[in-house]
Parts: C-alpha cells; sequence; structure tokens
C-alpha cells in the first residue's frame, strides 16, 4: 500500500507504489508526493472521528454549480439567493433518462438548510459521515484558490427526491481480499495479466487493523 514505499523522510518517488525511490530532480519528488497525497486523502476514514480533529481533503471541483453555469459571479449570486432550481433540473434529468441520479463523488449536499456544496472528492458512501459530525471538514482547492469548511455538529443533507432517495456504493456480494471486510468503501482492482478484479479497502490503516484482528 502507499505507506508501505513512503520513504524516511516523509516523501514518494516517482517509482509510486514499484517501491521506495528518490528522484536527483526535486521537482519529479515533490510532484510524485503531491500526487500520493491527493490519491490518500479522497476518502474520509471509515473509524468516526472526534471533537478536536480535523479531516482535510484535496478538492478538484470546489463549486457544485460550475457545471451548470461556467460564470463566477452568476455562481455567487445563485449561491446568494439560494437559487437552485437548475440543481434541481439537472437531477432530475439524470432520473428521466437513467432512472436515478448519476453522480458519484461530489454528490451535492445541502449544508445548514442553506447553502448547496459539493463534497468532492469523497465518494456518496461517505456522504452521510458529514451529517452532524463532531470533527471538523475542511475542503481545499489549491488551483482556484479556495477553502471552505463544514463546521462540528452540522447538518449536512445530500439532495434527493422523494420517490428517488439517495444512495451510497452497492458493494454487496463483495468483500477485502486483505480482511475480508464487506461493510467498508471498496476500491476495485484488475489484474493487468489474467483480468481478474478484485477488492480492497479504501482506508488502508483500517483494513490493517481489521487484518490484524482477524476480522
Amino acid at each position: 500500500m502507499a505507506f508501505d514505499v513512503q520513504n524516511s523522510d516523509g516523501s514518494w518517488g516517482p517509482a509510486y507504489f514499484a517501491g521506495r525511490s528518490v528522484s536527483r530532480d526535486p521537482a519529479a519528488q515533490l510532484r510524485a508526493t503531491g500526487q500520493m497525497l491527493g490519491w490518500l486523502i479522497r476518502w474520509t476514514p471509515e473509524e468516526r472521528l472526534d471533537e478536536g480533529q480535523i479531516l482535510v481533503l484535496q478538492v478538484p471541483l470546489p463549486e457544485p454549480l460550475r457545471l451548470l453555469e461556467p460564470r463566477e459571479s452568476e455562481t455567487r449570486r445563485m449561491h446568494a439567493e439560494m437559487d437552485y432550481t437548475r440543481m434541481w433540473l439537472f437531477l432530475y434529468e439524470s432520473v428521466v433518462s437513467c432512472n436515478e441520479i448519476m453522480l458519484g463523488a461530489g454528490y451535492p449536499v445541502l449544508v445548514n438548510g442553506r447553502h448547496i456544496m459539493s463534497p468532492s472528492p469523497i465518494p456518496r458512501w461517505d456522504v452521510p459521515r458529514l451529517n452532524m459530525a463532531p470533527n471538523l471538514f475542511l475542503f481545499g482547492a489549491g488551483r482556484e484558490r479556495r477553502i471552505y469548511a463544514v463546521p462540528p455538529h452540522t447538518s449536512v443533507v445530500p439532495l434527493e427526491f422523494e420517490d428517488y432517495p439517495f444512495k451510497v456504493e452497492d458493494f454487496r456480494g463483495e468483500r477485502c481480499r486483505l480482511c475480508g471486510s464487506g461493510d467498508t468503501f471498496l476500491s476495485e482492482l484488475v489484474d493487468g495479466v489474467k483480468g481478474e478484479r478484485t477488492y480492497v479497502c479504501s482506508d488502508t490503516a483500517h483494513c490493517r487493523k481489521r487484518a490484524r484482528c482477524g476480522s
């Protein structure tokens, strides 16, 4: 896993998962470390965080209305006036064409009954954990120089229709090949040679803990 190939100074090399490595090019070493950190913070931990703890997430698309409205001035107006008609229409069109809301990471949520937020990059599986959580969530988008937060004990509700409720990813029938877990968020791995598909827990620390405990 990621921490098995981490260098002693905390960095990762351009070899990534192939093994520990150090590049003579500092820029390449820094780039590889940044990419590995970005990969590691795509999901929330399986174990519930406590008060006083902070979870920082790197956000690729911080504005939930960007796909519907490219103008920054207009999206700010929509948030200020709570004009989310186009978002609801977008979700409705997804239901009409696909019979379900076809969104994964970045599923829109309503925070504190007022603002629509993108919890990107976390998958739908983790969205319920944001609601009334005791810890602080920080979301940062470096390229856009934007940061936003969900304070502790705040209502976070995914957008849904009464007849098409919000659903998390379905892993029924699948288990982690390392710890045997069937109740965690799983990442699919495909053997490039045999073509076989297996699953492992996305939270590697939690996976190791369960494997050591034998459950």
